[in-house]
């Protein structure tokens, strides 16, 4: 599968406890994923309605759950 490039070992040293690698990848898959949907910004998509703030409320509680392993 080839080394991890330099970033993706920085965010995988940041998590600690079981699946610590797996959380890793799974929330750059989904900022990825983020970035993806937000660049294909449609003008009558869902997202096109709401803001910076929203977004990040409806996100961030998928994310932290990764992050902290619980």
């Amino acid at each position: 599968m080839g080394r991890p490039r330099a970033g993706h070992r920085s965010a995988r040293r940041g998590l600690t406890g079981p699946d610590a690698r797996l959380r890793a990848e799974l929330v750059a898959g989904q900022l990825l994923g983020l970035g993806a949907t937000l660049s294909l910004h449609r003008p009558d998509g869902a997202s096109s309605h709401a803001s910076a703030e929203r977004l990040a409320d409806l996100y961030a509680p998928g994310l932290q759950r990764l992050i902290d392993g619980a």
